[in-house]
């Protein structure tokens, strides 16, 4: 009993030593890392040791456990109450606000830095593909206008051939435009550069229509428009007489190559040449005439290139018609209060009705029947659109004949009936004044004017002519 007693003294010395050991623990030394800790704990181990192999008796042992769950207890609440009162004063269990904001700053932080990484390799992937693009569109053009000058690489799907007309006093800017616009080059831009840099001159274009393939090149092309010598540019010389009707130029130019009549009638009906032709600015009814143009195609000898554009032929005629036509006709004119169409279109009725030397004392009954508010009623003006060579449906003939024909038009006709010469309209502007208001041609062609109705039918039957 000693012995155990004294066993059992000697455990509750070392129990009393522990509590001893744990009692003076600072608040430094507390707050060590576990390994210290697990240091401090090992008496407890050794006690609990001793215990478990009998040497310490069952209600010692007992009291043991309590003392070492007592102690273990405060160490907690010794520990919960540094942690809590460490916290700056707030409660255990509770966060600052200030704690909060910062951790709120934080994430917003996170958040904008990610957004920004994001929103930066959108803008590169962008950037990337907009470099990407640019590149292969410069690429292509630089092809392009490479191909335009050089034709290096013309596919033979791309390898057309277009029709070009060019003009005259065309410079080298306006000759590449026409090739653009016909589709005989792309990039019209370069090719003027190209074309200023190996010294092409603006003169020497000869003006005609010509057929190019874009596999030609443009050094071809500006080259075989400059060269006067070749088969291509061989010219054509034609004489019009006076009295020729639109028809029958048309189809002349035609017949010897120089333009079709189509190219030659839509080129008039598209194109106003009254801002570059003053004299045309007197036309009206011009969407009611046959040919628009009738009467101006001044009757001459002119020189043509084969092949030559519509807008360099009718620009030829109306160019000499504007020479012909002088200040002192206009002045004519006015005397006679006639506008220059109106005197036009008299001159083509006089051109085909009389002879030179009939010409005035016709011009002067033509006039004289105006005036005196009389139907025209001549011979010329009903067989106008019953002789034309264009392919008109018989409503169309009825619809002009209605227009030109004097004996249904109560004045002038809506057009002039052919293309008179100087003679014909010198003789209108300088109609004497007469008495006459009719006239015939007797079956010797001898011409005969009466002043009265009675006195032309007198001549009818002197001559055994019928109405």
């Amino acid at each position: 009993m000693a012995d155990r007693r004294q066993d059992s003294s000697q455990g509750g010395s070392g129990y009393n030593n522990y509590n001893n050991y744990t009692g003076n623990y600072t608040d430094s030394n507390y707050n060590k890392n576990n390994e210290n800790y697990n240091e401090y704990t090992t008496p407890r181990s050794r006690s609990g040791s001793a215990r478990q192999s009998g040497n310490v008796s069952s209600g010692e042992s007992g009291a043991y456990r309590r003392g070492t769950s007592s102690a273990s207890s405060n160490r907690s609440s010794e520990y919960d109450r540094r942690r809590n009162t460490g916290n700056r004063g707030n409660p255990a269990g509770q966060h600052s606000p200030a704690s909060d904001e910062e951790n709120a700053k934080a994430e917003r932080r996170k958040n904008a830095k990610r957004k920004m990484v994001r929103n930066n390799a959108k803008s590169l992937v962008i950037i990337l593909g907009i470099v990407l693009v640019i590149s292969i569109t410069i690429a292509c053009v630089v092809i392009s206008c490479i191909n335009d000058v050089l034709a290096v690489h013309i596919s033979e799907k791309n390898d057309k051939t277009v029709t070009v007309e060019i003009e005259e006093d065309m410079d080298t800017d306006a000759v590449i435009d026409a090739l653009d616009d016909a589709g005989a080059i792309k990039n019209a831009w370069f090719c003027k550069l190209a074309a200023k840099i190996l010294g092409y001159s603006d003169e020497g274009y000869i003006a005609r229509t010509y057929e190019f393939n874009r596999s030609m090149g443009l050094e071809n092309m500006l080259s075989e428009i400059k060269d006067s010598d070749s088969d291509s540019a061989s010219t054509i010389s034609l004489t019009f007489p006076e009295g020729y009707t639109a028809d029958q130029i048309l189809d002349m130019l035609e017949e010897n190559g120089v333009c079709t009549r189509e190219k030659l009638l839509a080129e008039m009906s598209e194109t106003d040449y009254s801002d570059t032709y003053s004299f045309l600015k007197t036309m009206t009814n011009t969407e009611d005439r046959y040919i628009l143009l009738e009467g101006y195609l001044f009757p001459d000898t002119y020189e043509f290139y084969i092949g030559e554009s519509a807008e360099s032929v009718i620009k030829k005629f109306l160019n000499n018609f504007d020479d012909k036509w002088s200040e002192n006709y206009t002045t004519l004119a006015q005397e006679q209060l006639l506008s220059i169409d109106q005197v036009i279109i008299l001159a083509s009725i006089v051109e085909k009705e009389a002879l030179d030397e009939d010409m005035p004392v016709v011009a002067s009954i033509l006039i004289n029947r105006l005036n005196a508010n009389m139907q025209l009623e001549c011979n010329s003006t009903a067989s106008y659109i019953s002789n034309t060579t264009g392919d008109l449906t018989d409503s169309e003939k009825s619809y002009y004949n209605e227009l030109y024909n004097t004996y249904t038009c109560s004045s002038f006709p809506v057009g002039a009936i052919c293309n008179p010469g100087t003679s014909a309209i010198e003789a209108v502007l300088n109609a004497p004044d007469t008495s006459y208001y009719y006239f015939i041609h007797d079956s010797n062609n001898e011409f005969h004017a009466a002043s009265s109705l009675s006195e032309q039918e007198a001549n009818i039957a002197a001559y055994g002519l019928s109405e």
